[in-house]
């Protein structure tokens, strides 16, 4: 099969040839930025190999032309997952719909078709999508074993998980990993036959949340998590209060954590 390589930089067609040549079974003329994508990123070729229906999505269904939203990522995100999902099966539609997203975001940053702020906006925006969903799943099995923490007036309570370093600034980049900090607003204990402290009820929560984006399965992590920012680094506990929270920023924290 003979390739139309026009605009192909001298130096990235022989490199470009050879992947065409592995791939040409998957091809998609209606991408006319495919060369130069493919001459750009090995990770883009793999995913492609990987992900039968990758080039079509793309190709067909108007991903390229704009921005992804929140709103968008999260129902595209829910038509990867459901509800009575194994493990495996949820940890690996997890990845399936990151990989994705990166191969979008990449492809759109070598196309041309979005400048670098935009790049980093998707990126940070496309971890607080997926770990918002791994903080609902992790908190509907937590819930169902041990009841739902409430605060004084009734309303349940939610772990708040702090973005910090490249994703609390929105300049997440796509191999970065991601600093968090887990919170929880009140003590009490959970209802339900086997009640937990707030306290371990997070930070079994936290733990999970971790779990389920860092695992390493046949098609790769989500994310991996650092807690290593968290009050006392990791001495410290795993979640803490919000006035407990409040306490170390005023009486122990450092500079760069007050500014933070």
């Amino acid at each position: 099969m003979s390739w139309n390589l026009d605009g192909i930089p001298d130096v990235l067609r022989p490199a470009l040839e050879a992947r065409l040549e592995k791939v040409s079974d998957i091809f998609s003329p209606a991408l006319p930025a495919l060369p130069l994508v493919w001459a750009c990123s090995d990770f883009v070729v793999e995913s492609c190999r990987r992900d039968a229906g990758l080039l079509d999505w793309l190709a067909t269904q108007g991903v390229l032309a704009t921005e992804a939203g929140e709103s968008t990522l999260r129902a595209d995100l829910q038509a990867w997952l459901t509800a009575d999902a194994d493990d495996a099966t949820y940890l690996d539609a997890l990845r399936r719909f990151r990989r994705r997203q990166l191969v979008r975001i990449a492809w759109r940053d070598i196309a041309g078709l979005a400048d670098i702020d935009t790049v980093l906006r998707e990126l940070s925006l496309l971890a607080d999508v997926c770990i918002r969903a791994a903080c609902a799943r992790a908190a509907t099995e937590l819930e169902a074993r041990h009841g739902t923490p409430l605060g004084a007036d009734g309303t349940p309570l939610e772990l708040t998980v702090l973005g910090m370093g490249k994703l609390g600034g929105g300049e997440l980049n796509f191999s970065s990993d991601i600093d968090l900090v887990f919170l929880f607003p009140a003590h009490g204990e959970t209802t339900g036959r086997r009640p937990l402290e707030h306290e371990e009820w997070f930070a079994r929560l936290g733990r999970r949340v971790a779990q389920l984006l860092g695992t390493v399965t046949a098609e790769g992590f989500v994310y991996r998590v650092d807690l290593r920012l968290r009050p006392f680094g990791e001495s410290g506990p795993l979640v803490v209060s919000f006035d407990a929270f409040e306490d170390y920023l005023q009486q122990h924290g450092r500079d760069w954590e007050r500014y933070a």
